[in-house]
């Protein structure tokens, strides 16, 4: 039976498409409606010098207030439809749903959500993934226009992986351009929205697991604790953030004054640069933290499995990291951690990988949607 949702939004975008295109018009969605990520370190850069422009996001749930020349729309609402139909520019980092239809003098950007990969994702990992994924992937790939890249890494894993021969801009990840700010206005927000003072702040970020089973996460969190104040001293918080996957599993969190929520916080890069020390398991914002100099470790009960059902691009010994498969190794990679030694190395692989973020790559990619603007 045909998917009544992919058949009433390919009827929608159609219907709509016969309407003109709003040649200043540009079209925002972001992990199908968060305020977040590439697309919106792009739009903030635009409204700086091209306030006339009209925005539209795609947003869920609670969102900052947005001035005025932004329309905010609902996911699969008539409006979303509308103006997805009738917007010059698309900016999207996920998949766009099969039932999408670009039209001729469309431009679409896919700023993509991850940068320097751990797990393996799309081609890379084909045969753990859905057909209805497949379908959409390839879709989504058909459609595309550009695509950014943060790394030569990156590239070559797009020209491999994502059935794309198409554009790729090499400007860094637009993200990621927060990481080359000043910490301190970052740091400053997240005490503040904790009620913290002079703490310092152990991040917990792992990623999901397909069949969202949530025994992989058994990190002994007070032993974690004692041992970091102990090698490291000083008082200590953990901040503990899950993927939204399984955030809605998270009462096997102990949070206590000690143990903070880190999933209510919105934003990822804040945490980053918060943080004195950085533990996850196969998630690729290590790398962010690594080109941070920020100490990273890394806990993965699951190694075997993981690599069996998804794969990954990197096995933990070689990355320039301290890797642990149980509490007591854990425990042991604290005690030796080594600063000066994990920055050279961190230093060293980074540059193997041809790292391309300088701090500007929403500047240089609003540039390129002004260019595609004035054709």
């Amino acid at each position: 039976m045909p998917n009544l949702h992919n058949l009433a939004g390919t009827a929608a975008i159609r219907l709509f498409g016969l309407l003109p295109i709003d040649s200043k018009k540009l079209f925002f969605i972001s992990y199908q409606g968060k305020y977040s990520d590439n697309p919106r370190a792009i739009y903030e850069e635009l409204q700086k010098t091209h306030p006339e422009l009209h925005y539209v996001w795609v947003l869920e749930g609670e969102h900052p207030d947005l001035p005025k020349n932004t329309k905010v729309v609902r996911a699969r609402s008539l409006a979303m439809f509308y103006h997805m139909a009738t917007a010059k520019i698309w900016i999207d980092n996920t998949r766009k749903p099969v039932w999408t239809r670009k039209r001729k003098h469309q431009f679409y950007i896919q700023t993509w959500h991850g940068g320097l990969g751990f797990k393996k994702c799309e081609k890379d990992c084909e045969e753990s993934l859905t057909a209805d994924y497949l379908a959409m992937a390839k879709h989504d790939s058909s459609m595309m226009d550009l695509i950014l890249s943060g790394s030569a890494w990156q590239t070559d894993m797009y020209e491999r992986a994502f059935w794309y021969n198409g554009e790729i801009q090499e400007y860094g990840l637009p993200r990621s351009d927060a990481l080359y700010q000043s910490a301190e206005p970052a740091i400053q927000r997240v005490r503040d929205f904790y009620g913290l003072k002079d703490e310092n702040l152990l991040l917990y970020a792992p990623t999901f697991r397909a069949d969202e089973n949530t025994a992989c996460y058994n990190v002994d969190f007070q032993r974690l604790l004692d041992t970091v104040t102990e090698r490291f001293g000083g008082t200590w918080k953990l901040l503990v953030r899950l993927h939204p996957i399984i955030q809605s599993k998270a009462d096997f969190i102990p949070y206590s004054d000690a143990i903070l929520n880190g999933s209510l916080y919105p934003d990822m890069n804040d945490l980053i640069r918060a943080c004195s020390l950085s533990l996850t398991d196969y998630s690729s914002w290590l790398f962010d933290a690594m080109e941070l100099g920020k100490p990273v470790l890394l806990y993965a009960s699951d190694l075997e499995e993981f690599l069996k059902d998804r794969g990954l691009y990197f096995r933990p010994d070689e990355l320039p990291l301290l890797f642990a498969e149980n509490n007591d190794q854990l425990m042991d990679n604290i005690r030796a951690f080594d600063l000066e030694q994990y920055q050279s190395d961190a230093a060293e692989f980074l540059s193997t990988v041809g790292n391309f973020n300088d701090g500007h790559a929403a500047e240089k990619t609003a540039e390129r949607i002004l260019q595609e603007l004035k054709k």
